[in-house]
């Protein structure tokens, strides 16, 4: 869950500047950083097969799951 928070947080910081200020800024890059991670998912999901699907996800959760 951690990694997930670090990934919304850089998207925050990287995005360019809104109209939006205070909390509807900081959910707005919140919401591009979650997406961003969901379609790392996505990603996996796309595999033929089952094992490919399940070991792609096992990778992708190895590596949010590091810290």
């Amino acid at each position: 869950m951690e990694k997930i928070e670090e990934k919304a947080r850089l998207a925050y910081w990287r995005q360019k500047p809104r109209k939006a200020y205070g909390l509807g800024s900081f959910t707005e890059g919140y919401k591009e950083g979650f997406i961003a991670a969901l379609s790392e998912v996505r990603e996996c999901l796309k595999r033929p097969n089952n094992k490919e699907k399940l070991e792609m996800i096992e990778k992708l959760i190895g590596e949010y799951d590091k810290d």
